[in-house]
């Protein structure tokens, strides 16, 4: 489920659809249960990741239901996971866009140390 929405949400179109079924409380439902499951939540990330991107509302609606925390959350648990350490950056970056107070909460939650322990664990990665 997440996998799916999170490679469907790279279109307005599509995200539309996607938070007018809900898809955002299912995806941080899912990484809420299952946080100890590497996939889902890389995956999950990705999904917000995308969501969030250049749509404000996304972001609001991710933000007031905890996507921030759970995102830096599964950075923490996975520090070694690739695509959570590429994913979680990015989700967060989006979700923080133009926003100063995300972006202060972030660093609050220690967002800053796990973005650069991300970049060290991921070099390889442009896109971190």
């Amino acid at each position: 489920g997440c996998s799916a929405l999170g490679n469907l949400a790279s279109g307005n179109d599509i995200k539309t659809a996607v938070v007018c079924q809900d898809g955002i409380e299912l995806v941080l439902k899912a990484m809420t249960e299952f946080s100890s499951h590497e996939n889902l939540q890389s995956y999950g990330c990705l999904a917000l990741r995308n969501l969030a991107s250049r749509n404000d509302d996304n972001k609001k609606a991710i933000a007031s239901q905890g996507g921030l925390e759970l995102v830096l959350k599964a950075m923490k648990l996975f520090p070694y996971c690739e695509y959570i350490q590429l994913w979680g950056p990015l989700a967060l970056q989006n979700m923080a866009d133009g926003n100063d107070k995300k972006k202060i909460s972030i660093a609050r939650q220690a967002g800053i140390e796990l973005v650069l322990k991300a970049m060290k664990a991921v070099p390889y990665h442009e896109e971190i």
